[in-house]
């Protein structure tokens, strides 16, 4: 990472995935879904975009939108989502720590969904430069169902052939 936390600490992102989510994992409702994520500079090289496509069943493709940035004022990364699957626009905030030469962002969030219930959110992304894979856990808990539970696995392998030089993504 750079010594000044800056949006720079997520060009990891920046490129073509090969991704594959899983709902419920470790359960008998676990679904798997294949898909894609591509990501780029956006916004001055402000934001990193990042586009997520994912089959599903009996439906249309579910599209995202995301994008992630470094916050100055606020001191924080941060992650802003729009999903054609889900109507509620969310904005998760966390750290970025480096991890036996991993990149580990944790990530939080908390919003009002129906009947006035509080959604809480946690998410780990964990990017191996040297394999080239990212995997985003996602953990979810209610204000009416106050237990963590694993809501996602998320996996992604770099599609693409980017050459990275001196630890810069482009």
């Amino acid at each position: 990472m750079c010594s000044a936390q800056s949006t720079e600490d997520l060009f990891f992102l920046i490129g073509k995935w090969d991704l594959e989510h899983t709902y419920f994992p470790g359960t008998p409702e676990a679904k798997t879904y294949k898909g894609s994520l591509t990501c780029h500079k956006a916004m001055d090289g402000q934001y990193i975009r990042c586009e997520y496509l994912i089959g599903r069943m009996n439906t249309s493709e579910g599209r995202t939108i995301t994008y992630f940035n470094y916050n100055s004022i606020y001191k924080t990364y941060e992650a802003l989502s729009l999903s054609s699957t889900w109507p509620i626009k969310v904005t998760s905030r966390g750290s970025m720590k480096e991890v036996s030469e991993k990149k580990v962002m944790n990530l939080s969030s908390e919003f009002l969904i129906a009947n006035n219930v509080t959604e809480y959110v946690r998410s780990e992304v964990t990017f191996d430069s040297a394999k080239m894979t990212m995997i985003k856990s996602t953990h979810i808990k209610t204000s009416e169902k106050p237990q963590w539970w694993q809501h996602m696995q998320e996996s992604a392998v770099r599609s693409d052939t980017i050459i990275i030089k001196q630890n810069k993504y482009p």
